[in-house]
């Protein structure tokens, strides 16, 4: 996409999810760099579903935390449904695991406190995001993790009752997802555990040829044991990682608060008090933008670091 959407000036494309594309942009008001978000149009067109999203529009423009992405503003118009919000000039977590394969058992336990700090401040909200993946999860210059792409979640006040389809990554989906029901926090929870799982051993817990076949392992199998991937990582973790990928979400923690509660307590266990000082990603968040500024001259001109992935102008 070039132009403009709205009154937001088009510079490049950031990348794609589940629920639609993400572009970097210049919002001419405040002369700031913000990703815009284009939700799929076989989204906009399900019965029901944009009535109750411009009213959690609402709500997901109240997400102000540190752990969060800002939502600045959305829009309809002729050409579709917009979301813009804070862009992070740094890198996803996907970028992180794709040049590093995996990251430090400190350095994952530190990027998951941000997420669930994050999580715990967005379900009391009354937000469940239901589709945290690496690539959901950014990191900014200073290493501090952002949860991004609440064009899935749902609210679980009067708008909970409205049914939404599982979509996402089959690869991060609890199994209540998977069955097809809308869930409630603990699905974050497990999607969580999910993405904490792939952070210490370099893959998700569950990896087959077939989307339906990855689906059918979040409902039937248990996880590879840690242990066995990753050595180094403390027995401790492997427990807290069990309880967050029960199947049953009733054996899950309860919420998000919770699962940080335990986490942060395993980490000090097991790494002293001052654990988040040598938990740190700020070093692989500017080698990443660097490779990208690197590449960006090596192949023409590009934009610059985007939010959740390379811009390609």
């Amino acid at each position: 996409m070039t132009g403009r959407v709205g009154r937001y000036e088009i510079l490049g494309t950031i990348g794609s999810t589940a629920s639609g594309a993400t572009y970097l942009a210049i919002d001419p008001d405040s002369d700031r760099r913000v990703a815009v978000k284009q939700l799929v149009p076989s989204l906009a067109r399900e019965p029901g579903f944009m009535n109750g999203f411009r009213e959690e529009a609402e709500v997901l423009g109240r997400l102000d935390h540190p752990n969060c992405v800002h939502v600045y503003d959305y829009f309809e118009d002729e050409t579709g449904v917009y979301i813009v919000s804070e862009h992070v000039a740094g890198a996803s977590l996907r970028m992180l695991l794709d040049a590093n394969g995996r990251l430090g058992p400190q350095q994952s336990l530190g990027v998951a406190r941000g997420a669930l700090t994050g999580l715990a401040y967005a379900h009391e909200l009354g937000l469940v995001h239901r589709d945290l993946k690496p690539e959901n999860l950014l990191a900014d210059l200073e290493g501090t993790a952002k949860l991004a792409d609440f064009g899935q979640a749902f609210y679980t006040g009067e708008l909970g009752d409205r049914e939404r389809p599982s979509t996402g990554s089959a690869a991060y989906m609890s199994p209540e997802q998977v069955r097809g029901d809308q869930g409630d926090v603990r699905a974050d929870v497990y999607t969580t555990g999910v993405v904490l799982y792939e952070f210490l051993a370099g893959r998700p817990p569950f990896v087959a040829l077939s989307r339906l076949a990855i689906m059918k392992m979040h409902l039937e199998r248990e996880p590879p044991e840690l242990s066995r991937v990753n050595p180094r990582i403390p027995v401790d973790v492997s427990r807290v990682l069990d309880t967050a990928l029960s199947k049953d979400p009733s054996d899950r923690y309860s919420s998000a608060g919770e699962f940080l509660a335990f986490l942060e307590q395993v980490a000090r266990d097991a790494y002293g008090a001052d654990w988040l000082e040598s938990a740190s990603i700020s070093d692989l968040v500017g080698d990443a933008a660097e490779a990208r500024a690197v590449a960006g001259i090596a192949s023409g001109p590009r934009v610059g670091t985007a939010a959740a992935g390379e811009v390609r102008a």
